[in-house]
């Protein structure tokens, strides 16, 4: 918490400088950022109906959306909305392997739009960017030990539950029930399309949002530009222990936006008010939704 703080103290700079910023802003860009952030909602409910087979309605699968954004204040990343999904799918008469595998699936699918996405616009915004030295840091070697010791981590316990006659049943069977779910999902064109668009709308509209926070404040980039640098800023969030990754997001927009050419004064204020609508009111709105949900027996 303590690294969250100084990473959100070291973007911002001095507050009151900051406060005078976000008091000249055209409030007509904002609102109409926190238009695109909402419609994000949407997109994401499109992408979690792509990834089971069962017809669900779009505005309970919305809803659900919204509700994540109050889970996620108590959990890293999208864990509280991964954790609700199962139980909301498994009320809608979905079985428990596609529902638990859903939310997986959307996850994958997820993160190979960013990473696609971060090299079709890396590629094509690469000549605006001015990255000096900070494009070659060192840091990624201890990401890749990591995960490198979580896989040995993993493989083992596999290997030990294998070992076990009702250990091992207990698991391949849910197992064999999810990759057939996978697999029903991949095989219907109209799912992956659904899988892939709403991934794509919903990073689009973060980078729209974005967009419109800097015209609030006078400044503006293309496209490609805006997505690079909020999806290369919502994956830092994504292995950030950090709930909604507090401090990490703001700083790495600021980073991005600076680097990519906007002056400080103006990528300062439009990343806190782009983090204003994206992640610092929305758990007022998604507590409200949660506690529809929850009323109403369907989480």
């Amino acid at each position: 918490m303590m690294f969250a703080v100084s990473s959100l103290l070291g973007a911002i700079g001095d507050p009151v400088d900051v406060y005078h910023q976000i008091k000249e802003a055209s409030w007509g860009w904002v609102l109409l950022a926190a238009m695109f952030s909402a419609a994000t909602n949407v997109t994401d409910a499109v992408a979690a109906l792509g990834a089971i087979r069962q017809r669900v309605l779009l505005g309970p699968a919305v809803q659900l959306q919204v509700a994540g954004y109050f889970t996620g204040v108590a959990a890293p990343s999208s864990l509280g909305t991964f954790a609700m999904t199962p139980r909301f799918f498994q009320k809608r008469g979905v079985p428990t392997s596609s529902a638990v595998s859903s939310g997986a699936l959307v996850s994958v699918t997820g993160t190979v739009v960013q990473l696609v996405l971060l090299a079709v616009c890396g590629a094509v915004s690469r000549s605006a960017f001015d990255l000096g030295e900070s494009g070659s840091g060192g840091g990624g070697g201890g990401g890749s030990g990591g995960w490198l010791l979580a896989t040995v981590v993993v493989g083992v316990a596999i290997g030990v539950a294998m070992r076990v006659p009702s250990v091992r049943q207990r698991i391949l069977r849910p197992v064999r029930e999810a990759v057939g779910n996978v697999r029903q999902v991949l095989r219907a064109p109209r799912k992956v399309v659904q899988l892939v668009l709403g991934n794509v709308g919903s990073q689009v509209m973060y980078a729209l949002c974005l967009g419109a926070c800097l015209h609030a404040f006078g400044g503006s980039l293309p496209l490609a530009a805006l997505i690079l640098v909020n999806s290369g800023a919502s994956m830092l969030m994504g292995i950030s222990p950090v709930p909604g990754g507090l401090g990490v997001v703001e700083a790495a927009l600021v980073a991005g936006l600076t680097a990519a050419g906007i002056p400080t004064a103006i990528a300062v204020p439009a990343a806190l008010t782009h983090r204003l609508v994206t992640a610092w009111i929305t758990p007022v709105f998604g507590w409200f939704a949660f506690r529809s949900l929850e009323r109403r027996g369907e989480i």
